[in-house]
């Protein structure tokens, strides 16, 4: 039921006035073990998992264990029984816990589902503080940081698992800033902190009947029962639904040791990426906020400092960091979004997984990792999809407007979005049935999915490009723009660029560049490809075979690369995927392909010798394939087949030469009998009579014991050359 990490790691740092280590017998457990195959991604979920990984690896990741998967499916079916069974078994975790610290460390209890699903389900933080702990951390930590932890304690528990209003607390910690005459959290100081520590406790108290709860077994309970019950929260559920992930995984619950980043000012937290995130640079690309706990970070709440500040503050810390980055992206083999806490000058490491990326810095990445020997080109393949060629193509601000924009903010995902202004999530799905929103936000939290999944783009006032909003945004793929510190919302309205910002207000947002304008006309123009994408296009060449196919509607020709390991049933349902949504455009062959009798280059040129002297109008099909197939010989030895839908029959003849099966298009029903002809759904409409005439023509062959092909798919042209990635 648990599954301890850290176990031979250095526990967390000593903090001030710390308790020696416990001299009594040693924990009669060390870590779980991850070479057993059971202990995957799927049963320890995504966040649990690797920081059992890192643990392993010997990286500063404070200890702790993980509740896995299924028991939050059983907690649905049997809540009773699951949490008393839990209450029994986790007294021996914390004793571990306890002796490997040296004390009764309070806990971060979090969520991890196999699929990362950034801030859809719930944290808890400071788990243990109670009326008879705080003294203790109170010399550990100094006043005011345990009274701070106390405090976002009070705040995330009553919130998550007891439904108290965060607007309530919020509007509490906002008086407190308010009296103490200061601007930041941070700058409350312990007696301040004690008081707004009542009204915490008067709220809770006021909302649920009952005290808060003051000791760590019902904390820790209810935590973990508020994780559970995350899982089917409507914004969870929202997101698995958008991004087609199973509500049937289940969360693991992670519950870890503590270390604060709000201890001092040599203290902090910070979100990083590998590499850019934006455009794939290979640079640290991050933010950091000094003296916080860490979700102060990825909440927005706050808009954070530049990495290199805290490089540039902390030398030393920064050097560490670098190198563990480096690590952590060699052994994944990925680009890594990385989570870490400074807790008095020393460096921990809390997450680590895939960064969510744009497509030009996919390619990008790809590329990049491939020429630098960290990865091979097949792996790169591998790293893009078809979905991230169409993004490729999105449209962008025209180069030639100069218009000034009203406001800027931070570029956090591309792309270009132009709506009306609203400032609720639940304006922007009732408005986008009627026309394209901009969802305006102070910063965006899990609740509001629904909102920006509706919305065209989502501006924000507040956050960094490691934000909630930034970080889904890029999931959804929306246009963004974050920390726009141009616009401000308040009770007396909004405004933007020190104009007033009315609901219903054109506005138009770049998400490449953070420019944001306010009834203006912005023309806008189609992306493109790079050099990026077009060696990743050749390495897919020699790593796979290369399909050749034609139209027959504008008489261009394109190519698209078949997988050959995930064999052509995943290539199929790629291609029925896009089938359900009709568009005239390639068509493809998906049948068995044969090798080339002819692959020479002798043997290619006299294939094709014939071909010098024909007509203008068959011109695109010549140039297309003798360039391609005799000035890449090797991909001509890979091609596994070619469709070429009203090809000229003198372009017919040297691919039959070659060795390729060339298949007809269907133009009578003595076609179809011959069973050599391709049937398009322009036959089926056009000689046939549509599709009931053609499922009556089946019948009757089935019934004379034939069975006919199924016709071709039309697939939508931006989807053709990338099918190879993502099948």
């Amino acid at each position: 039921m648990f599954f301890p990490f850290g176990g031979d790691a250095p526990p967390p740092a000593t903090l001030r006035q710390s308790p020696q280590p416990a001299t009594g017998p040693a924990p009669d457990r060390g870590a779980g073990d991850l070479a057993d195959p059971v202990h995957t991604p799927a049963f320890l979920g995504g966040k649990g998992y690797h920081l059992a990984v890192m643990a392993t690896l010997g990286m500063p990741v404070p200890p702790g264990f993980i509740i896995p998967t299924p028991i939050c499916l059983e907690f649905q079916q049997d809540r009773a029984r699951v949490m008393q069974a839990l209450e029994q078994g986790i007294g021996r975790q914390l004793d571990w816990l306890a002796a490997l610290c040296g004390h009764q460390p309070l806990l971060a209890v979090r969520s991890g589902a196999a699929t990362s699903m950034p801030g859809m389900m719930d944290t808890i933080l400071n788990v243990g503080l109670t009326s008879t702990s705080l003294p203790d951390w109170i010399a550990r930590l100094g006043p005011r940081a345990a009274l701070d932890s106390y405090r976002r304690l009070i705040q995330m528990l009553g919130s998550t698992a007891y439904g108290v209003p965060a607007a309530r607390f919020a509007a509490a910690l906002g008086d407190a800033r308010q009296e103490a005459g200061v601007a930041e959290d941070s700058a409350l100081t312990a007696p301040a902190l004690a008081g707004l520590i009542t009204r915490y406790q008067a709220i809770f108290q006021d909302h649920t009947g009952h005290p808060f709860p003051d000791s760590l077994n019902e904390q820790l309970m209810v935590a973990i029962a508020a994780i559970f019950q995350s899982w089917n929260n409507e914004r969870a559920t929202t997101y698995r639904t958008l991004h087609r992930i199973s509500h049937s995984m289940g969360t693991a619950v992670t519950l870890q040791a503590m270390v604060f980043g709000n201890l001092n000012e040599e203290s902090g937290s910070g979100v990083l990426f590998s590499r850019d995130p934006s455009t794939g640079e290979n640079i640290l690309c991050g933010e950091f906020i000094p003296n916080v706990q860490g979700e102060d970070v990825v909440a927005g709440s706050r808009t954070p400092l530049p990495l290199a500040e805290m490089m540039a503050r902390w030398p030393a810390v920064g050097e560490r960091l670098v190198a563990l980055v480096d690590r952590l992206e060699r052994h994944y083999r990925d680009m890594q979004d990385i989570e870490f806490t400074v807790q008095d000058g020393a460096l921990y490491i809390l997450q680590t997984r895939a960064g969510k990326r744009t497509p030009q810095a996919a390619f990008r990445i790809a590329h990049d990792l491939a020429q630098e020997g960290r990865i091979s080109r097949e792996e790169a393949l591998k790293l893009v999809t078809p979905y991230d060629y169409k993004r490729m193509c999105k449209a962008t601000v025209s180069a030639l407007f100069k218009t000034s924009p009203q406001a800027t903010g931070l570029p956090a995902c591309s792309g270009v979005a132009t709506g009306r202004a609203v400032f609720t999530p639940e304006e922007a799905v009732a408005q986008s049935k009627k026309h394209p929103v901009i969802l305006v936000r102070h910063e965006t939290d899990p609740n509001d999915i629904a909102g920006m999944a509706a919305a065209a783009g989502v501006l924000t006032a507040n956050g960094g490009t490691t934000s909630h909003a930034a970080v889904v945004a890029r999931a959804l793929d929306k246009p963004c723009v974050v920390g726009c510190t141009d616009l401000r919302l308040g009770p007396d309205g909004a405004r933007l660029g020190g104009q007033p910002l009315l609901p219903g207000t054109p506005l138009t947002l770049c998400g490449a560049t953070g420019r944001v304008w306010q009834g203006v006309d912005v023309p806008v123009e189609g992306g493109g490809t790079n050099h990026h994408v077009e060696s990743l296009k050749s390495w897919a060449v020699e790593s796979t075979g290369a399909t050749l196919t034609g139209t027959d509607l504008d008489g261009t020709t394109g190519y698209v690369y078949a997988a050959g390991l995930a064999g052509e049933t995943a290539l199929q349902n790629f291609i029925q995927a896009y089938a359900e949504n009709p568009q005239p455009g390639l068509y493809l062959d998906l049948r068995s392909p044969t090798s080339l009798t002819c692959t020479s280059d002798a043997c290619l040129w006299d294939a094709f010798a014939d071909l010098s002297s024909q007509p203008a109008a068959e011109a695109v099909w010549l140039d297309f394939l003798s360039h391609f197939l005799l000035n890449n010989p090797s991909a001509a030895n890979s091609l596994k087949g070619v469709t070429l839908i009203n090809a000229p029959a003198d372009i017919v003849k040297p691919l039959k030469k070659m060795g390729y099966r060339v298949y007809d298009t269907a133009r009578t029903v003595a076609d179809i009998l011959s069973g050599s002809a391709v049937v398009t759904p322009e036959f089926i409409k056009g000689v046939i009579g549509g599709e009931k005439a053609w499922e009556k023509l089946k019948l009757l062959f089935a019934e004379n014991g034939f069975q006919p092909g199924v016709p071709v798919a039309p697939v939508h042209p931006e989807s053709i050359p990338y099918v190879y990635f993502g099948a």
